[in-house]
């Protein structure tokens, strides 16, 4: 199994390193960004299924279709007649592109 970061734990790191004084400016939200991307490019990628995708997202199975209908989250993929996933790096950049909380 590929080890991944959390968009959290992204933003945690972030924070480590700049400290409380910047946390939330555009430098973090672009570290933050980066480094998701950085992430995802090091290993593998593969497919998720959709419980994964809610934990590792905190949204619910009908704000993953709301988002998705939105044109704002990644489209899944169909892996069979009854079967869908996600691509892990997809998921990652959607986690690292999200604005980080006042």
């Amino acid at each position: 199994m590929t080890a991944s970061l959390h968009g959290d734990q992204i933003r945690q790191i972030v924070q480590h390193h700049l400290g409380p004084t910047e946390v939330g400016s555009d430098v973090q939200t672009e570290l933050t960004r980066d480094i998701g991307v950085l992430f995802s490019t090091s290993y593998p990628d593969r497919i998720l299924r959709r419980p994964e995708v809610e934990q590792m997202t905190g949204l619910s199975r009908s704000e993953i279709y709301r988002r998705i209908a939105l044109g704002v989250f990644p489209k899944a993929r169909k892996l069979g007649s009854n079967a869908v996933g996600w691509l892990l790096s997809e998921i990652q950049a959607y986690i690292a592109g999200l604005e980080v909380a006042a």
